[in-house]
């Protein structure tokens, strides 16, 4: 997601590590990782698609807090999560209630 609209402000950034942490992940691996998909020229922007459609519902749902810690929607983080419905079968109005559930998703000019 981050990838996306290359932007990960300290909001995102603080969102993902407080979930790995949850998860038990060490926080150095996860500094590393998020540093390294701005510095990958290789790294993959598509929506991954997942074989279990429980895990691909909670993956947008993650997905769209995260886009939202910044306060805003970017068109872009909007599109993604509407493309990684569409792989993973998910009904987009779905993906879009998510969107004006999430934290900063109702009545965002972004949206």
């Amino acid at each position: 997601m981050m990838a996306v609209d290359r932007v990960l402000d300290a909001a995102q950034r603080a969102h993902i590590q407080a979930w790995a942490a949850e998860r038990g992940f060490d926080a150095a691996y996860v500094d590393a990782s998020i540093d390294s998909v701005f510095e990958n020229q290789h790294f993959v922007t598509d929506p991954p698609r997942f074989n279990s459609r429980l895990a691909a519902e909670a993956f947008v749902r993650e997905a769209a807090v995260v886009a939202s810690c910044d306060g805003e929607f970017h068109p872009q983080e909007r599109e993604w999560l509407l493309g990684a419905a569409k792989v993973n079968g998910i009904d987009a109005q779905a993906v879009l209630q998510v969107i004006e559930e999430s934290p900063h998703g109702a009545g965002s000019s972004q949206v």
